[in-house]
């Protein structure tokens, strides 16, 4: 991918009914995203031929307008994707939906996995864990938050962990993994801080508590025997914690490092590259740090920022994209200092992480998808 690019270099742009703010996902030559028109009630959840854009097949669902926040939408969650199907969550005012379609669109399973309250609704989307689908359901409500792992294939039940929670999470969950040992899950949210569940059965087998005192928005990483879990409230108040996960019997990890300053992101997932770590603030400051010990060894914001930023930074190449508010996509160094190589606008705005898959890497604007690679 080059650092910057005009028009010719597209592979291609296509317009999708509605307007969201999920990514795109991947599956061989199909791109599958998710889609919502409020004024309609309408849902939609779109297939594309991932070489020319063109749609194979869209299904619309009915949707049921509610209060939300102004930056989050119906069409918030990501698509998961596996070689037997496409599975996508929604929300409605009195249910939280679970589904999965196949590859051609056709209806596999559904579960309604109850009410939901939030002050600004849901962001956490579905992830596929082995031959189960794992869902977080992190809402504002007492005793009401939950964990639950579901067939891949039937939607059946196969595990539900009860979470506590005062203060929904908007955090998907990711996936850490020890040789010999089955993977494991890790959950963040402020009543809780860092949580690792067997993904197995469900079972609790580590936490790092009071490591997150504010709203959980961006997702956990891991890598290195490192598990980060960062939160935000407001304009200034941010935290990002390194937990070294525990193999005792009290299940209580370890706290490695601990940013409590703006250096640490709010909505941003962090992004591990090798032995660092790669921070992009709200308001675009780039900072990277040793993994192992948290050390900074550059901090700058990128010059010339217009607006914030929502998309997580991805890394292609060994380069850094990073992708404004307003659709600027940024292409930085991840060399001893910022280095800026490349902007290129997107004519959009748009809150979504890119997805890279074959050598290309597709974007995702609030009206439209768009594709660049070979």
């Amino acid at each position: 991918m080059p650092n910057q690019w005009t028009a010719k270099d597209w592979l291609w742009r296509v317009s999708l009914p509605g307007t969201g703010h999920g990514s795109p996902a991947i599956w061989g030559e199909r791109v599958f995203v998710a889609s919502a028109d409020e004024a309609a009630g309408k849902r939609f959840v779109i297939c594309l031929d991932a070489l020319s854009g063109k749609t194979l097949w869209q299904r619309e669902f009915p949707l049921k307008p509610y209060r939300h926040h102004g930056e989050n939408s119906p069409a918030t969650a990501t698509p998961a994707v596996d070689d037997f199907g496409v599975y996508v969550a929604w929300i409605d005012p009195e249910k939280y939906t679970l589904a999965a379609l196949d590859h051609d669109g056709k209806d596999r399973w559904s579960v309604n996995l109850g009410a939901f309250k939030s002050q600004h609704m849901n962001g956490c989307s579905p992830i596929v864990v082995g031959q189960n689908v794992i869902m977080a359901i992190d809402q504002d409500v007492a005793d009401a938050s939950f964990v639950i792992a579901v067939d891949r294939k039937t939607g059946q039940t196969k595990w539900r962990t009860p979470r506590r929670s005062d203060n929904a999470a908007s955090s998907t969950p990711c996936v850490y993994e020890l040789a010999g040992q089955p993977p494991q899950i890790i959950l963040t949210n402020r009543s809780e801080g860092i949580l690792a569940l067997d993904a197995d059965t469900g079972r609790r087998l580590w936490t790092l508590p009071d490591a997150l005192p504010f709203r959980s928005v961006a997702s956990p990483v891991a890598g290195a025997g490192i598990v980060l879990g960062n939160c935000g409230e407001g304009n200034s108040n941010r935290v990002l914690s390194a937990a070294i996960p525990s193999t005792k019997p009290d299940g209580r990890a370890e706290l490695a490092w601990q940013i409590k300053t703006v250096t640490a992101p709010y909505v941003p997932t962090p992004l591990i590259v090798g032995s660092r770590v790669f921070l992009l603030t709200d308001v675009g400051q780039v900072s990277c740090i040793e993994l192992a010990s948290g050390k900074l060894l550059w901090q700058q914001k990128i010059p010339n920022v217009t607006a914030g930023f929502y998309a997580s930074p991805v890394c292609v190449n060994g380069r850094l994209i990073c992708i404004t508010k307003k659709g600027e996509v940024i292409v930085l160094a991840t060399g001893d200092k910022l280095e800026v190589l490349g902007r290129t606008p997107l004519d959009e705005g748009t809150f979504a992480t890119p997805a890279i898959a074959g050598g290309r890497v597709y974007f995702r604007t609030l009206t439209k998808l768009a594709c660049i690679g070979k």
